[in-house]
Order: structure tokens, then C-alpha cells, then sequence
């Protein structure tokens, strides 16, 4: 055991994170020669024996570990979740009774996802679905006509470390089968766009290929097949996904780290490029009626008239963006802040002139965004669409909803 210590004391001082020859050996190729010959056969050659020592102990001590640990789960009268599945399971294996009576409990049973489902949960299901509680093994029983509804997808078996196996689905889907059923494949996709969905496809098919027989997955061998999608709604024929290619241009090998550091910046930079491929009228439309903002702002207090301000306020921007070189970032925070402000509002729609009241006969209120955007006054006022004034040093957005004309102040 001290051998084992000393000999991963002396591993674990090598560099944890991915060595380049120019960070951590400044250069010096023999050192890192050595090093990639440490790498890539030294290191394993010295774990073996150690491992292979460790391993072998650990094999011989794993039922004492656990008889203790099921002593003190009786000690304790305590059970865990894998208690839970092999208890019920082993009752309703050898207790025909119990089984009958858990059995008339359910008049149905539907297992969504059933690719990811335990060995153990699929045989309780089974046997709770049974016709009657006759069967010695869950391979023999016989369904109940009507009982059971599976749903599942072996493509999306990915809870192997728990034991979910696309063989024991399609064990269970060969039972089933064996019986009077109904099968409903499932072929259109009405969660994505239609190129997003051919996308997924081609992907899909490069890397999974498909099956001459129109099989979805080969329970032998565990493979699974491509099974094509279609689309289940309709959508525009724009681009659904972006890709950007992007590398060092050292040459260099560099770590996970730098890369990801990398990735960020290369998608920031992307996305305020397509942000500034649009004005920020659209922006702030897609703000209103492409996201949850919209119904979020309605169900607060005066929301129909903040729709309306809102909306307003998206034709002014849309009218003078061009014109006013207009800088949506800090409009937009500000838009977003003022919204979940308690400000009482008059009525939803512009006035026209004179004074404009509210719903009790009381001067109009006067709705201001912090930072000077006023969306509302107490009579009209006509600003000039050049009109500038200066707020703090800072471009702020003044919006008049009594004549619905917005002035750009300069910095």
C-alpha cells in the first residue's frame, strides 16, 4: 500500500491540465519529447501493476463491504432506491397473491420514455399489467389486453449507467408484440422547423447510417439505426443552424480551457454581427412577439396599455433607426426595467390633443422610463425629429405618447 501512495504521489505532480511544448515547457523540445513519451506509454506502463494489485483487492473486499453495509441498513431500518425496485420486484415474482392484489390497484399503466427504464422497474411493470398473476418469470407472462402503453425511442437510450439497456427494451417490445396490440411509430416532428429537421436528418444518417431492412436498431449488437423525420409543421426556409468553423492560428496544441475561451468570443462576435444585420425595430418586435415578454408584461397591471406603449414605441424605432444611428442595447434595457415598474397609466391610446386625462378624470400620469424616457405627459407636446438634448452624457430615448413622436437626445 505504501508503494501504491508513494507512486501516485509521484504521478499526480505531472501538469493536470493538457501540456503544450510553449506554455508549460517554454519551448524546450527534449523536455517535451519527454513528455509525450510519458504520455502516451510511461504512464500507463507505471499505473498497471499498481492498478492491477488494487483492482484485485478491491474484488475480494467488495462482499464484506457489502454484508457491513447491509447490516447497517438493518441496524438503521432504512432502504435505498435499489431496495425499493428488487424488494417490490422479488414480491411480485414469488407472492402470486400480493401480486393479484397490486394488480387490481391499476386499471392502466403508461411508461413514457421507456428506453431509459431499469430491467428491474420494466418487470415490476410487466407483472403489475399481467392477466393473471400466473407467470414464474416475467419472459412468460401474458399482458392484459388493454393495460400497458409504452412510449420510447432506442435512439435516445443514453441511461446505460443506469442500467437501461436497449436490449431489455427490446426484449419487452417482443413481448408486447407477442400479444393482441397496437403500434403507432411516431414519424413527424412538430417541435422544430422544418430545416432544422432536415438538418437532424443528414447529421443523423452520417453518423448512425441506416438499415437495409428499415430496422431502428439491431438488438444483437446494440447498434442503433437513423430514422427519418418529417416535419410536422410549417416554417420558413431560412437557415436553422449557423456553423462556425474557428482555430488557433499558433499551431500549437492548446487546452480545453483556451478553446472554450476561444468558442466564446467567436459566437459573441457572430451574434452582434446578425444583431446589427437587423434594425432595432425588428429587434424590438421579435422582443414583443417571439419571446414570453409579451404575455408577461399583459399580466401585470395596466398590461393592455404597456402593450401599447410598447408597440408604439417599436414603429418610432423602426421609422428612425436609419436615420438616428439609434443604439438599441441601452433602449432595450431600459424598456425591459420599465415594465416591471407599478406605474399607473392613463388611457391606452394616444391622444390626439388638449389634455389628456385618466380614467377617473384626473390629469394623465406621466410615465417616465429611468433614464429620461417619458412615455406619456399631460398634454401634447410636438418634439422635432431632430430635437437632441443631453442627459448625464449618455444617448437616452424620449418617447411623447400624446403626439407619438420619439427625439433621439445626443451624447
Amino acid at each position: 500500500m505504501q508503494v501504491s501512495r508513494e507512486i501516485r504521489r509521484q504521478l499526480v505532480a505531472a501538469p493536470k491540465k493538457e501540456a503544450t511544448r510553449k506554455h508549460t515547457f517554454a519551448g524546450d523540445n527534449k523536455a517535451w519529447e519527454v513528455w509525450k513519451a510519458y504520455r502516451d506509454r510511461l504512464r500507463d506502463q507505471l499505473r498497471a501493476p499498481i492498478d492491477r494489485w488494487m483492482a484485485t483487492r478491491l474484488v475480494r473486499l467488495f462482499p464484506v463491504v457489502l454484508a457491513l453495509y447491509e447490516k447497517v441498513k438493518v441496524r438503521r431500518r432504512q432502504l435505498d432506491q435499489l431496495d425499493l425496485l428488487v424488494k417490490l420486484r422479488n414480491l411480485l415474482a414469488r407472492d402470486k397473491k400480493a401480486r393479484g392484489d397490486y394488480q387490481r390497484m391499476f386499471d392502466h399503466i403508461f411508461v413514457d420514455e421507456f428506453q431509459d427504464t431499469h430491467p428491474l422497474q420494466a418487470e415490476i411493470v410487466l407483472y403489475l399489467c399481467e392477466r393473471e398473476p400466473r407467470a414464474d418469470r416475467w419472459t412468460d407472462v401474458i399482458l392484459s389486453d388493454g393495460k400497458l402503453t409504452l412510449v420510447g425511442d432506442p435512439k435516445q437510450s443514453i441511461y446505460r449507467f443506469r442500467r437501461a439497456d436497449v436490449a431489455m427494451y427490446d426484449s419487452v417490445r417482443r413481448l408486447v408484440a407477442g400479444g393482441d396490440h397496437l403500434e403507432v411509430k411516431l414519424s413527424a416532428n412538430f417541435r422544430s422547423v422544418p430545416p432544422l429537421i432536415e438538418w437532424f436528418n443528414d447529421c443523423f444518417a452520417r453518423i448512425l447510417g441506416t438499415s437495409r431492412d428499415g430496422r431502428p436498431f439491431d438488438p444483437d449488437s446494440g447498434r442503433v439505426y437513423q430514422q427519418r423525420l418529417d416535419s410536422g409543421r410549417e416554417g420558413k426556409a431560412e437557415p436553422a443552424v449557423w456553423i462556425l468553423p474557428f482555430e488557433f492560428s499558433d499551431g500549437e496544441t492548446h487546452n480545453v480551457g483556451e478553446y472554450r475561451r476561444l468558442e466564446g468570443r467567436v459566437l459573441a462576435r457572430d451574434l452582434r454581427r446578425r444583431r446589427f444585420d437587423r434594425t432595432p425595430g425588428a429587434t424590438a418586435r421579435d422582443l414583443l412577439d417571439r419571446t414570453a415578454f409579451a404575455r408577461s408584461v399583459a399580466l401585470m397591471p395596466n398590461g393592455a396599455q404597456r402593450i401599447t406603449r410598447l408597440r408604439e414605441l417599436c414603429l418610432v424605432l423602426e421609422r428612425i433607426a436609419a436615420r438616428e444611428g439609434l443604439d438599441y442595447d441601452s433602449v432595450s434595457g431600459r424598456m425591459r426595467e420599465w415594465v416591471g415598474r407599478p406605474i399607473q397609466l392613463g388611457s391606452a391610446a394616444p391622444g390626439r390633443g388638449g389634455s389628456r386625462r385618466g380614467d377617473d378624470g384626473s390629469p394623465g400620469k406621466r410615465a417616465r422610463i429611468p433614464g429620461g424616457c417619458d412615455l406619456g405627459r399631460e398634454g401634447p407636446v410636438e418634439h422635432s425629429p431632430g430635437e437632441r438634448c443631453l442627459a448625464d452624457g449618455t444617448r437616452w430615448l424620449r418617447l411623447d405618447a400624446s403626439s407619438t413622436r420619439l427625439s433621439l437626445p445626443g451624447g
